[in-house]
């Protein structure tokens, strides 16, 4: 089997770098800061929902945010509670792992280089590594091929419903991440995942139990 997950609001929580990037954003516009508790929920969505949703800013604006968020080399986005030492024991147990996202290449190496992790999953996908991105099942497909497992062999664990559709899509096993950016008016339960773990720590006692189904 082979475990892939998304990146944002999965295993790393990249919320707190990524609302700062937003009030600097705003600030240069001449606007208001906004609050922490309306960016966290859009995280998962991109930064083209965050803008629209939340900044009142055109959608043109969204070059000059992700520039910011490299410029400050993400120093506040870390790994949720206890995703090291799952990854650390999915590696002991032989069990590939993967990263499969909807931010670019560009946005996403940077962030894994910089917290060492670049070198550690066995496949990275991106919103631009193939031509399409989640919810549409190619990338997962995609991650499958790298990892040379069957799709029907592999789990994709993410915090959106848009993982969760790419992952059945893909003929996968899904978990959704509770623990992740969502909305706490959003209904996960209607996402109709396979499982739903409230923490990282949760993850690996379902997977053993599939293993062993």
């Amino acid at each position: 089997m082979a475990i892939l997950f998304d990146f944002d609001g999965t295993l790393f929580d990249t919320s707190h770098d990524i609302h700062a990037a937003v009030n600097q954003l705003l600030k240069e516009q001449n606007k208001p800061a906004i609050d922490y508790a309306l960016v966290r929920g859009l995280v998962s969505q991109g930064s083209k929902a965050i803008l629209e949703k939340v900044t009142e800013l055109p959608a043109e604006h969204r070059a000059r945010l992700l520039e910011i968020c490299l410029e400050h080399n993400f120093p506040k986005s870390l790994p949720f509670p206890g995703i090291d030492e799952l990854l650390s024991t999915l590696d002991k147990k032989s069990i590939p792992w993967g990263i499969v996202t909807n931010r670019s290449t560009a946005m996403t190496m940077p962030i894994l280089e910089c917290k060492g992790y670049a070198k550690r999953p066995h496949c990275i996908v991106c919103g631009d590594t193939t031509d399409k991105s989640k919810p549409h099942p190619k990338p997962l497909l995609h991650a499958a091929n790298l990892l040379n497992k069957q799709p029907e062999n592999c789990v994709y664990i993410g915090d959106a419903k848009t993982d969760i559709d790419a992952g059945k899509a893909a003929g996968m096993q899904t978990v959704a991440a509770g623990f992740g950016f969502i909305n706490p008016t959003e209904p996960v339960d209607s996402w109709q995942a396979d499982y739903i773990v409230n923490s990282p720590a949760d993850i690996l006692p379902w997977i053993e139990t599939w293993l062993v189904d």
